[in-house]
């Protein structure tokens, strides 16, 4: 028999928490560590996931946590290859994505030496402490023995509370190090450690947050991104049908309810939907749940934007109790997991025996009408550059019943075809521009039963191209949008509407000034991905009907009005305005 090593043992505890998919890169300070993953590919039927970019793979794993509930795994060499990772571990930390990343290190007894790829500026061997802002913790592993250890305090740090990012940095000399047989069959225990408590707040909380929708008159109910990976969809639409309240979304939770519910109000804020903005002004009592209020949904935080603060009463019900009260007083501030809290207040208010008929579904029935209605110029326009909003249309259309929608451009963001939980995701953590293009691969890793479509701006494109590689690679089943408007849209309309159309490092042009517009479904085509181009709107439905039906991954590349796809006509002021020359 070879000799065994502390790599194997990673990898041995790795596999008794049922963690077995790992995306990543290799280098010299993890090499170990991947020929031991090399062998459980066989011995333990794990799968491996080789992408071309550290963020990308960052973006992935988050994607497959979102999919799955599972932590996703980022294995990643040192120096270089964890500081490439941080932009989307960041992004992925922002959404709540729960994500063990695995780096190599310089060997021990080199640190302070400047041995190849070691970050020593301030001290000797510093890497680690570039995860210090967005890492829930870093365990650094020294010796074999701490392994199993490091491996399910990780797991119990990603997932416990609010779920994040964890860092096991191991060095080299450490993978390699050759440990005994009985150290590697050694029951650890791991899965009854794994203990991942999911609070269910005070009793006297709840019962006042029971007693409050009940009496209220026109309650409101508005999730968060904590909401879905709490897994409360269920619970969501039993309290909207008891209370018979509106749903509105914070832009990270709207995969909790199903597009088409007849309670779903739409998205709140900034780039929300009237109705739901009109909802929230006017609710008595509100139940947010899993829920930051971040700048984008409140307006940035001024009273008479999102929320009428000086007569609402809040209901805070988060997993992390450093947010409650954070942003607005609350009334009752729950520290619990949403769905447990949920279930607690149903329970409550059916004792109780009332019913409730507030006219709520055709109230939101007829604001979807007229929101419809008021884009109908926009949906079925026959202009070319195709206008935006015609493209939705077509895709809402042929969307397939069991795709997952990961990511929107701005044009996409209201309204959706999608007629389930768990079917529209969007990531906005910290902003990232086009990083849901790359966690798309998570999802079809996570989801192999079903169509992945991502859709989003050429200018995120750019930026995570090489995730093309990895789906041509594993035949993922992904149809990336491109929504081709040769700019950074969002922020080039604000130059458009509050700097007298200055515009500067927001439009793709040359030096004389012509539009620069690539083609983005001929890149596709040399990563070997099928690509799709299409400049008139009569062609749209067609080539999404063909690319949603191709065995494979693809990419469409929609050629769109620059304009409107970058300022939709419907979206209310955002929270910056305030602070723009234009704003009196």
């Amino acid at each position: 028999m070879k000799n065994l090593k502390g790599s194997d043992l990673l990898i041995k505890c790795l596999a008794d928490l049922d963690l077995n998919c790992v995306f990543g890169m290799g280098g010299h300070g993890n090499m170990a560590t991947l020929d031991a993953l090399y062998k459980a590919e066989k011995e333990r039927g794990f799968k491996t996931y080789i992408v071309h970019d550290e963020s990308v793979g960052a973006a992935a794993a988050g994607g497959y946590f979102k999919a799955t509930g599972k932590p996703g795994l980022l294995f990643v060499t040192n120096g270089p290859g964890m500081m490439q990772a941080i932009p989307g571990l960041v992004e992925q930390a922002m959404e709540n994505s729960a994500i063990i990343v695995v780096s190599g290190d310089i060997p021990t007894a080199q640190w302070g030496y400047g041995a190849e790829e070691e970050l020593d500026i301030y001290q000797d061997d510093d890497q680690t402490t570039l995860y210090r802002g967005f890492a829930k913790r870093i365990f650094n592993v020294v010796d074999p023995k701490q392994i199993p250890d490091a491996v399910v305090r990780a797991y119990t740090t990603a997932m416990g509370g609010r779920t994040g990012v964890v860092l096991i940095n191991i060095p080299v000399d450490v993978q390699s190090k050759v440990i005994t047989k009985e150290m590697l069959e050694k029951d650890y225990r791991l899965k009854e450690r794994a203990i991942i408590d999911r609070p269910r707040g005070s009793r006297e909380a709840v019962e006042k947050a029971a007693e409050l929708l009940a009496n209220a008159e026109a309650p409101m109910i508005i999730c968060g991104v904590g909401a879905v990976i709490s897994d409360a969809s269920d619970e969501v639409i039993e309290l909207a049908e008891l209370l018979d309240a509106p749903v509105g979304t914070a832009y990270m939770g709207q995969a909790i309810i199903g597009g088409n519910n007849p309670y779903y109000a739409g998205r709140v804020g900034g780039w929300g939907n009237k109705y739901a903005n009109q909802a929230a002004w006017n609710s008595d009592v509100i139940i947010t749940l899993g829920n930051k209020f971040d700048e984008d949904e409140t307006g940035a935080w001024e009273v008479g934007d999102t929320y009428n603060i000086k007569k609402t009463k809040i209901i805070h019900v988060h997993i992390d109790p450093r947010e409650l009260g954070k942003i607005y007083p609350t009334e009752v501030g729950i520290h619990g997991d949403p769905k447990e809290v949920l279930r607690e207040i149903i329970t409550l208010i059916k004792k109780k025996g009332k019913t409730f008929n507030r006219g709520t579904k055709e109230a939101i029935a007829k604001a979807r009408a007229e929101y419809y209605e008021e884009m109908k110029e926009y949906r079925e326009s026959n202009n070319v550059p195709i206008n935006p909003f015609r493209f939705v249309k077509e895709l809402e259309e042929v969307f397939p019943k069991n795709g997952i929608q990961v990511g929107a451009a701005i044009c996409a963001r209201n309204y959706y075809c999608h007629d389930n939980p768990r079917s529209a995701y969007y990531g906005y953590g910290m902003g990232l521009i086009g990083t849901t293009l790359a966690q798309a691969l998570g999802f079809a890793v996570g989801c192999p039963d079903r169509k992945i479509v991502s859709v989003e701006g050429d200018g995120g494109f750019l930026i995570h191209s090489s995730m093309l590689a990895t789906a041509a690679e594993y035949n993922l089943p992904i149809t990336w949008i491109i929504v081709n408007n040769s700019s950074y849209g969002t922020v080039w309309g604000l130059q458009r509407q509050y700097f007298e159309n200055r515009s500067i490092f927001t439009e793709f042009k040359y030096e004389n000034d012509d539009v620069y517009v690539p083609d983005y479904s001929k890149i596709a085509e040399g990563f070997r991905v099928k690509g799709f181009r299409v400049e008139k709107p009569e062609d749209i439905k067609p080539v999404l009907e063909e690319a949603l039906a191709y065995n494979g991954p693809t990419l469409v590349d929609v050629v769109v009005d620059r304009i409107f796809s970058s300022t939709p006509p419907t979206v209310s002021r955002c929270g910056w305005d305030k602070y723009y020359p234009a704003w009196e």
